[in-house]
């Protein structure tokens, strides 16, 4: 292999222009975005964007080191630059409050701590929500295990997916278990939620569960309808606020297989607004399912194949026994 060597004074000879497209497109990696930032204060500042794009907190180490980072660097803006915030680990939730009210510029926030624990910690009315711009929420990993408060989900949020770990906390009423077969209302009132069009959920079915059933409370959060014509009317509405809900279920190869098609057939013949449920199998890792997302630039990568889904079943619409 032949190595390249540039003159320097040929470098030095191109536009300013062309000397940011270079090191722009050097910076879209992270590692070389890393080398660039410690040539000198002028390419560091170019870089730091880059730098500071996707972040992903792990342990309690890195949340108080970007919390530094934060706080005695204000004329660097970093907190600016911050479009996807990941915070897996489970604290200290004051470091995770402080961290979220110097960030304002988040699109995408991925949540994995304990929610009930920063509900509690956080001044009444609690809040995730110091952030006007967030656009795609996910409640992933622990962050559910205890519950979950919509009120931690900002109001902007346009794209959510809450992961359920807990089957001894069941996110729907079984059918018969009572005359309300709803959501439960404490955790899924997306009344507060006025820009939502995109709902996921990640859940494991509880073993001999007919994964079908929660088309009941799924069909009433996007809206009820009595009869054929307006369910009709619903799956051809492209002005429906909740466009697209979708079920990523959790198990083994198999039953995920079973369970998924048991969803997706269910949801063609009940028609409707029930249209817009699709099934798929959860991804081996949520967390990794998001971050690779956003690192690679596609913000909609968890959405597109249920969107496509949908749009095929309303186009067949006619055709879709009700």
């Amino acid at each position: 292999m032949s190595l390249l060597i540039v003159d320097p004074t040929l470098l030095a000879s191109l536009p300013s222009e062309l000397h940011l497209i270079i090191l722009e497109y050097a910076a879209s990696s992270l590692a070389t975005a890393l080398s660039l930032s410690l040539v000198s204060t002028w390419v560091h500042t170019l870089v730091q964007p880059y730098l500071y794009h996707t972040v992903v907190l792990s342990t309690s180490r890195a949340l108080s080191s970007f919390h530094t980072t934060l706080s005695s660097k204000p004329r660097c803006r970093a907190s600016t630059h911050v479009k996807h915030l990941g915070i897996f680990a489970p604290g200290p939730v004051e470091t995770i409050d402080k961290i979220l009210s110097l960030c304002h510029g988040i699109d995408s926030l991925a949540c994995g701590f304990s929610l009930p624990s920063y509900k509690e910690f956080q001044p009444s009315p609690p809040s995730l929500n110091p952030i006007s711009s967030i656009k795609e929420q996910h409640l992933l990993s622990l962050s559910c295990r205890d519950g979950w408060d919509v009120s931690l989900v900002s109001p902007t949020v346009t794209h959510l997916r809450v992961h359920i770990t807990s089957p001894q906390r069941p996110w729907f009423a079984m059918p018969g278990a009572g005359a309300n077969t709803t959501l439960e209302a404490s955790n899924w009132d997306l009344s507060y939620l006025p820009h939502l069009t995109h709902l996921g959920i990640v859940w494991k079915p509880a073993k001999g569960q007919k994964v079908e059933d929660v088309l009941v409370p799924l069909t009433r959060l996007l809206g009820s309808s009595n009869t054929e014509e307006h369910d009709k009317e619903d799956a051809d509405n492209e002005h429906l606020k909740l466009q697209v809900i979708l079920i990523q279920i959790l198990g083994t190869r198999a039953s995920r297989a079973s369970a998924v098609k048991a969803l997706n057939d269910a949801a063609i013949k009940q028609g409707g607004r029930a249209l817009r449920v699709v099934g798929e199998a959860a991804p081996l890792s949520a967390v990794s399912q998001w971050e690779d997302g956003v690192r690679g630039g596609e913000r909609r990568a968890v959405w597109e194949k249920a969107e496509r889904v949908v749009l095929g079943r309303l186009r067949e619409v006619p055709a879709v026994k009700v």
